[in-house]
């Protein structure tokens, strides 16, 4: 049975909202929830403020196993379109069929809006928010946006050169990531060179390494084996694959940015820590 979410209020001037909602039934019945109080009703501006947000979140959502929201407001700064700070985490997030979030924290300071356009249901930032964004990904969350269609049509038809090399054309038929202890990521393919009409087993260890301040990461080959490749094809390819399969332009919304300050790899799973920076909300 679907729980009611919750309102916690706390003594004046500050009041703390936290929602919880649990399965994918949830997100489409957001909106129908009620309301359990503990102290006062909030005004018609919390309650705005709180259907809102729920509704945007749930409009970036295709399922969701467990999701609380946590809005801290000053009810008099609120009238002035000020509210203290928004936190959303969340379990199993399906961004789309493709990309899975097994968690994710999303931490904001001040949040200034449009109070009128609030009541139209909608939210304008009238300034950017900066927030503090932490995402784990599984190795399962990966593996699996690898072998969907999505990606498995981008990585047809990739074309190589290496240094004094003829050029090859490689599709990879199969895909595979080992998240490793020590910061470590394996990979294992199998592709089908073109020109020779021939399957080659490659696999490689590679180190994770941030560049461009944080917009990209770069994988490092530490070690490989090819089956008669070449040590620079091998990294050419491996290359062209992390480029294509760049997860952090997937998880990228229209006005929000998210530069990586810290990357770690465990064993079966991947952290990231960023800095996000929100100039429009998404639309619903």
């Amino acid at each position: 049975m679907l729980r009611p979410y919750k309102i916690y209020l706390y003594p004046l001037p500050r009041k703390a909202y936290s929602y919880s909602f649990f399965n994918n039934l949830a997100i489409q019945s957001l909106r129908k929830l009620p309301f359990t109080f503990m102290k006062d009703e909030p005004n018609l501006a919390e309650k705005a403020l709180d259907r809102v947000t729920e509704a945007v979140i749930a409009s970036q959502l295709d399922g969701v196993k467990n999701i609380d929201i946590d809005i801290r407001i000053d009810p008099l700064k609120l009238f002035q379109g000020q509210v203290d700070s928004i936190t959303v985490e969340g379990e199993g997030m399906e961004i789309n069929e493709d990309i899975r979030v097994e968690g994710l924290k999303f931490d904001t300071d001040s949040v200034a809006i449009n109070l009128l356009n609030l009541f139209a249901g909608q939210i304008d930032l009238t300034q950017p928010i900066n927030a503090q964004t932490q995402i784990v990904l599984t190795e399962e969350d990966l593996n699996r946006a690898l072998s969907s269609d999505y990606f498995r049509s981008r990585m047809k038809n990739l074309k190589l050169q290496a240094p004094g090399r003829d050029p090859l054309t490689i599709d990879v038929q199969n895909a595979a990531i080992e998240l490793q202890q020590n910061n470590r990521i394996g990979l294992d393919l199998s592709v089908l060179v073109r020109e020779t009409n021939e399957i080659k087993k490659l696999n490689a260890l590679s180190l994770p390494l941030l560049k461009d301040n944080g917009d990209r990461i770069q994988l490092e080959i530490l070690s490989s084996q090819g089956q008669g490749l070449s040590l620079e094809f091998l990294i050419a390819l491996f290359e062209s694959l992390i480029k294509l399969l760049d997860f952090l332009q997937n998880l990228k919304l229209d006005g929000i940015t998210l530069s990586l300050r810290e990357l770690q790899v465990q064993e079966d799973q991947l952290l990231l820590k960023a800095v996000t920076k929100v100039v429009k909300v998404p639309t619903q």
